[in-house]
């Protein structure tokens, strides 16, 4: 059985606005193995979450998947009938939002709308999706699970909300999970805990993860490898050891050098000049260029491709000269 679950093939995803195209994921491509979590980070508004939405076929209009194919075990989901796709999220790619207020109904109970993952995708009758979602509600660690059970989404937490969140998305055991900022508006205590949960569940199965947050710290934790986005494309694409001891595009040496250390005493962090340039009408050659330290006139004129490097590919003109 082939470890290759997810090949992602020159996908572009643009939204026709009256301004203008606006191309927010720009031919990307990457694989995902089984038991793989693989980090994709970088700037809000870079394209991380209309990533996610592409995979799974959920982007929201105006927006339209124009370019490219989604692998899944060897099968184009670009070509599958509207029909199959529902079918096939929750079973075999699930996703968890960033925002569990509003993926959650508040007219419903929490137990009804876990219970309710397990009738639709698992064709189980009533009885038995409630007992199953009791279960999985307590394998998420929910406290005071008995009397949480006729309990509504604003009755819990942010951090309670995540964790029903990861019991529906893990109710019909996928193959893969999509997790878009699932800690963002959560405290560090309750962040880390989640990442704890997040970690354990996935060492007890055979599921690879798509973990999107704009925090390397976050990435650097959780996950075997790391995507860099900038602009709506990958600029560096490489294992997560490997490129925190030697990051090589320039973008992601600024990002590393942005976060706090608590041993290394700096009166000013240092960012990167400068803000990320328009999706809609972005600078010719490489994006990043207008923001880069290391600048040449080749940057300004050709868009550099990803090419091998030590852990991984880097897409800049530092390394396709030589």
């Amino acid at each position: 059985m082939s470890d290759l679950l997810l090949d992602v093939r020159e996908l572009e995803t643009k939204f026709y606005l009256r301004e203008g195209t606006l191309t927010a994921v720009d031919r990307i491509s990457f694989q995902l193995n089984r038991q793989e979590t693989l980090g994709i980070v970088g700037e809000s508004g870079c394209g991380k979450s209309v990533l996610a939405k592409s995979l799974i076929r959920l982007v929201p209009q105006p927006g339209k998947i124009t370019h490219g194919q989604i692998l899944y075990k060897g099968t184009d989901l670009l070509k599958k009938p509207e029909s199959e796709m529902q079918t096939l999220r929750g079973r075999r790619i699930s996703m968890i939002s960033q925002e569990p207020t509003v993926a959650l109904n508040p007219s419903y109970t929490v137990i009804e709308q876990v219970a309710e993952c397990f009738m639709v995708h698992s064709e189980m009758g009533r009885k038995e999706a409630y007992q199953q979602a009791e279960s999985m509600l307590a394998r998420v660690g929910i406290s005071n699970l008995g009397q949480r059970l006729k309990s509504y989404p604003h009755e819990f937490s942010g951090g309670m909300l995540q964790r029903v969140l990861i019991a529906m998305a893990l109710a019909c055991d996928p193959d893969i999970l999509i997790a878009d900022e699932p800690t963002t508006a959560l405290d560090v205590t309750i962040q880390a805990q989640i990442l704890d949960l997040l970690r354990q569940l996935l060492k007890q199965s055979t599921k690879a993860l798509i973990f999107i947050t704009h925090d390397l710290g976050v990435a650097a934790v959780l996950c075997d490898r790391i995507a860099v986005m900038y602009a709506g494309s990958i600029v560096e694409l490489r294992t997560s050891k490997s490129l925190f001891e030697r990051p090589l595009h320039p973008y992601t040496q600024g990002l590393l050098r942005a976060l706090p250390r608590r041993k290394v005493r700096r009166k000013l962090l240092e960012p990167i000049p400068g803000s990320l340039c328009s999706l809609m009408y972005p600078p010719r050659g490489c994006r990043f260029h207008p923001r880069c330290e290391h600048v040449m006139d080749l940057c300004s004129r050709e868009c550099p491709s990803l090419c091998t490097e030590e852990g991984g590919s880097v897409a800049c003109h530092l390394y396709s000269q030589g």
